[in-house]
């Protein structure tokens, strides 16, 4: 889990709920939409989709009462988390969540959708420019501090995209992906130059390494919306996106020997994202080998991601979730 403020022995187990378990959510609900995108490609009914987003809604519900419980109880503690220089990262997948969740049901319950979208897409505005605004004024930052992880509020506005456009907001859609268009081009020399040369990264955090693969497959994607379909700067987007995805395979032997924490969920989430931009990729070209390319990401980060939820239960039901970090 990432690092947390110290605190005092005997406080409440709610105060150590970390803002990280928001991508558990957001792991579900990016799954629920690559499936669509299986099926869509497959023929087959909605029922592996319907299913992983009643989990999403599960999951969202679920942690936004525990984190709702720290707010009510521990309010200071939510305030160190706001700021935090990296767990401030992870107040954007609540946001991503809710946009992921409209993005699914945009095709058959676009009625639900449309007020799903307009909240999601203005709490992960508002999440994104504050923290944007947040890392601008904090005059404490270190070369250690920026992790893979500043990719979700930076990117994820890009999510917006995708359902934005078939609800009618395409000025809205094309403004969030400009800018994921420029924290992305601003931020990943940055992160490389930081891995590559900074301090090692904290081994419970090395999964979220995966992340380096969502920002260029959620551009894509959203990139295919806004225009209308696959452009030659889409076929650019799509290549970066194999080359990191790529890159991601290669250090996932190392990546999984991390021990188990929430950050594991940084991985599922990624994984999803390159097989939806694999899948989509494939319907705009009829690629027949990106089509089974994309079948074997999709099984892949699904059963990766029953691990995960396999092992976050038994961690929650150990009181691993609420204890204070080590």
């Amino acid at each position: 889990m990432p690092p947390t403020p110290p605190e005092s022995p005997g406080a409440s187990p709610w105060r150590f709920v970390s803002p990280a378990i928001f991508t558990i959510p957001m792991s579900f609900a990016g799954l629920a939409l690559t499936a669509q995108r299986v099926e869509e490609a497959s023929d087959l009914h909605a029922t592996m989709s319907d299913i992983l987003l009643a989990f999403a809604a599960a999951a969202l519900m679920a942690v936004t009462l525990a984190y709702g419980l720290k707010f009510v109880r521990h309010r200071d503690a939510v305030a160190a988390d706001w700021r935090h220089p990296v767990l401030v990262s992870f107040f954007a997948p609540y946001g991503m969540t809710l946009v992921l969740i409209a993005a699914a049901l945009q095709y058959q319950q676009a009625p639900l959708a449309h007020p799903i979208w307009i909240a999601g897409t203005a709490l992960l505005a508002a999440t994104a420019f504050a923290t944007l605004a947040g890392w601008i004024l904090h005059k404490d930052l270190q070369p250690a501090h920026l992790l893979p992880v500043w990719f979700l509020p930076l990117v994820g506005p890009t999510l917006i995209a995708q359902a934005g456009v078939r609800l009618g907001y395409p000025e809205i859609s094309a403004t969030a992906l400009a800018f994921a268009v420029l924290g992305w081009l601003a931020f990943l020399p940055l992160v490389l130059q930081r891995l590559i040369f900074g301090p090692p990264i904290p081994p419970p955090m090395l999964p979220s390494l995966a992340i380096l693969v969502a920002p260029e497959a959620l551009i894509f994607i959203s990139w295919t919306e806004v225009n209308g379909g696959l452009t030659e700067i889409g076929r650019l987007l799509f290549g970066v996106t194999t080359v990191m995805g790529i890159l991601v395979l290669v250090l996932a032997p190392r990546l999984l020997r991390s021990p188990f924490s929430l950050a594991w969920w940084a991985f599922s989430f990624p994984i999803a994202a390159w097989s939806s931009a694999t899948l989509k990729y494939a319907a705009a070209t009829g690629s027949q080998f990106h089509l089974q390319a994309g079948r074997v990401l999709f099984v892949a980060v699904a059963a990766m991601t029953a691990l995960l939820t396999l092992r976050t239960l038994h961690a929650a039901l150990r009181g691993d979730l609420t204890r204070p970090p080590a």
